[in-house]
């Protein structure tokens, strides 16, 4: 199949339809990902998408100004603009807006020179969009003229609160960032997440709390504070919401991206665990506490509430009960055989309410709780029987449990003797399901 741009549409889709393509990873432009994303749907082949970007930075009163005003500078124009993490839009707050701006401005004379387009065809579109700003009257604070240099370059230009051009929310990928001046933190949020786009946004502010819960406001995949808006790091999630895309890179989100979950389940011989090795358990156990460690030493940040994940707590809390469980589980006798499937576990009530049951009916005898009955039967008020210290109370009951099965004749009366307590249910192995309750 000829592989030339004119047939990109037809070799895309013939990619994804393969049998062999389980899944397509896609880092382009929103329009390309759209064209991507319904392809896919067509032949239900699931899309990691990372789209364009129409990145934010958030500029406060209190922040460095000459350090935020260059990272600006950098974000809008490294590589000519185009990265989908460029700084496209700055938001300055009205106490340092003039200060900002003329420091703003300086930063990006500095570096007049944004390097080159990677192709014509992008500089032209950057072109565009800033030719539509000049036509409908949008300020332009530097790079009025537009310039183009021996090869595909335009100068850097910065353009002051556009209105209605194209450029208030279409990615340019070019070397321009638009500058907007606002009056609060609220107001600054809503402009920044009045956009189609959320991929990355930065904040810049000597004030960590007040950057945190910002950034918990922002509607972007990544925020930084006092960075450049072209950051990403290998150990991180890296993605965006809205129209930049969805799922995440880098680490451990990226390699499970390309993974499915399956459940699967075991129903058979119930000491399975007790006749293999313990190691499973052990690096259960390990795993338990790391992640029961990890979530009691994370501290609170700035002040903000932020309590360890419950979940990892609760996972983790079930996960070490059950080693426990399974460390003093008790080996299946000697030469006993497992219990058939069907057979092998019915769980009843607790004991107590099915004595409570059973005292409440016609032909049953009364259970004597007094003291003078306990001392009839023989148990001392530590729940053991008598001198010899024999059965405890839970024993007891259940022992009266089984005798009464046993005299009424009950189908599968409880024969075989392995009983464990789990919460508050009593698990019993019996050698045919029953056919009413026990």
């Amino acid at each position: 199949m000829p592989a030339g741009r004119e047939q990109a549409a037809e070799v895309t889709e013939a990619l994804i339809a393969h049998p062999a393509v389980r899944k397509v990873d896609f880092i382009g432009s929103a329009a390309v990902g759209r064209v991507i994303g319904a392809t896919a749907a067509r032949y239900l082949k699931p899309v990691l998408m990372e789209l364009g970007g129409k990145c934010p930075a958030i500029v406060l009163e209190d922040a460095d100004l000459g350090k935020a005003a260059t990272l600006c500078a950098k974000g809008a124009t490294l590589h000519h603009g185009q990265i989908c993490f460029s700084t496209e839009r700055i938001i300055v707050l009205r106490k340092a807006a003039e200060e900002f701006q003329n420091l703003l401005v300086k930063a990006f004379e500095a570096n007049p020179s944004a390097g080159a387009a990677v192709t014509e065809a992008g500089v032209k579109h950057a072109e565009d969009v800033l030719r539509d700003a000049q036509e409908k009257g949008e300020k332009f604070l530097l790079g009025g003229g537009i310039e183009r240099g021996k090869t595909a370059t335009l100068k850097p230009a910065i353009i002051l609160e556009p209105k209605s051009s194209r450029i208030v929310d279409e990615e340019t990928f070019g070397p321009s960032a638009s500058l907007y001046v606002v009056e609060s933190d609220e107001e600054a949020i809503e402009l920044a997440n009045m956009s189609a786009y959320g991929l990355n946004a930065t904040i810049h502010t000597k004030d960590l709390a007040r950057g945190i819960k910002m950034a918990h406001e922002l509607e972007y995949g990544q925020v930084h504070i006092n960075s450049i808006s072209v950051f990403t790091a290998s150990t991180g999630s890296q993605g965006g919401v809205k129209g930049s895309g969805w799922g995440r890179q880098n680490a451990g989100w990226g390699l499970h991206e390309f993974l499915i979950e399956k459940f699967v389940s075991y129903h058979g011989d119930p000491h399975f665990w007790t006749r293999t090795t313990k190691t499973p358990i052990l690096l259960w156990g390990i795993n338990s506490i790391f992640i029961l460690y990890i979530a009691a030493t994370t501290p609170a940040i700035a002040n903000a509430t932020i309590p360890p994940n419950a979940c990892c707590v609760g996972a983790a809390a079930a996960e070490l009960a059950t080693l426990a469980a399974l460390a003093v589980a008790p080996a299946l006798p000697e030469g006993e055989e497992p219990l058939p499937v069907e057979e092998a576990l019915v769980v009843i009530e607790p004991a107590d309410e099915a004595l409570e049951d059973e005292s409440m009916s016609d032909d049953a005898d009364p259970i004597d709780d007094t003291d003078e009955g306990k001392e009839e039967e023989g148990i001392g008020e530590d729940g053991e029987d008598g001198e010899d210290g024999g059965e405890t109370d839970d024993e007891s009951e259940i022992a009266l449990l089984r005798e009464d099965a046993a005299e009424e004749g009950t189908p599968g009366a409880v024969e075989t003797t392995d009983l464990e307590l789990v919460g508050a249910l009593v698990v019993l192995a019996v050698d045919e399901a029953p056919a009413g309750p026990l």
